[in-house]
């Protein structure tokens, strides 16, 4: 599946970035249930940390798009649930930093 990620800019009121990935098992973003919206920092980072970053989300549904269609052209072309967003309440920077802080308390 193709997700679009929306993250909140720090110190930007209304101002988002979103990132954009191929990946598998999503759910595990996630703390126990979906609808607790409990966000593991270790798997919302190794998902995106190397997706490509938008401004908007119309540059950022293209190249979703694009990458669809890539996936369909391949030699195992299936893109199970299309492409999905996902908006998660903290800056990507947040993530990243309670992963950290999550890697140092071990």
């Amino acid at each position: 599946m193709v997700y679009i990620l929306k993250t909140p800019i720090d110190n930007q009121p209304n101002k988002f970035e979103f990132r954009v990935t191929h990946a598998q098992a999503i759910e595990n973003i996630y703390f126990g249930d979906i609808e607790d919206k409990g966000y593991d920092p270790e798997y919302v980072v190794s998902y995106f940390q190397n997706a490509p970053v938008f401004e908007n989300f119309a540059d950022a549904s293209q190249h979703a798009f694009n990458l669809g269609e890539n996936i369909l052209k391949s030699d195992f072309p299936v893109l199970e649930y299309g492409i999905q967003s996902i908006e998660l309440p903290h800056s990507f920077k947040f993530y990243k930093k309670q992963k950290t802080n999550k890697k140092n308390d071990i």
